[in-house]
């Protein structure tokens, strides 16, 4: 009874993070990747996602609900605020219409600016996700780790026996 007690307050301390990082690890350098998405606390229609693989991080945009229209293949404008700052970047609407992929410039301006911190808001239509930096910059830089859990054991060696 003790220790279920110990647990709970143990885990009832933890501190809850916005951002989920999901990783694939390879032998192959080529074939690892690690993917962040920040999921607000709040209800929101928006997700923001960060997808990173060998060198490149591409950020998209997720619409959760609803299914934009592209009127003539025109770029979709965003609108970012930083620190109080409005920034507009053109964004290309992927298939299906839930998924905006941000350019690469806005996309190392986001980056950059939630390494140092800085409270992010993304404004699409009647939408805004409010982007707490909280410890982006300690998950981000678990991007290039792995976790070794790869044991790589030569075919003949499984059935020498």
């Amino acid at each position: 009874m003790r220790y279920i007690f110990l647990l709970l307050l143990i885990t009832s301390c933890a501190t809850k993070s916005n951002w989920h990082l999901s990783q694939i690890d390879s032998q192959e350098v080529q074939y690892r990747s690690s993917r962040f998405v920040y999921h607000p606390d709040k209800y929101c229609d928006l997700e923001l996602e960060l997808v990173c693989y060998q060198n490149e991080t591409k950020a998209f945009i997720n619409l959760l609900h609803e299914a934009l229209i592209q009127e003539n293949n025109k770029p979709i404008l965003l609108t970012f605020t930083i620190d109080g700052t409005s920034y507009e970047g053109a964004t290309y609407l992927l298939k299906g219409g839930q998924r905006l992929q941000i350019s690469e410039p806005l996309t190392d301006k986001l980056i950059n600016s939630l390494q140092q911190g800085k409270e992010i808001s993304i404004i699409l239509n009647s939408s805004q996700l409010d982007i707490d930096p909280g410890n982006f910059t300690k998950i981000y830089a678990k991007r290039h780790q792995t976790r070794n859990s790869i044991v790589s054991i030569p075919l003949f060696e499984i059935f020498k026996r």
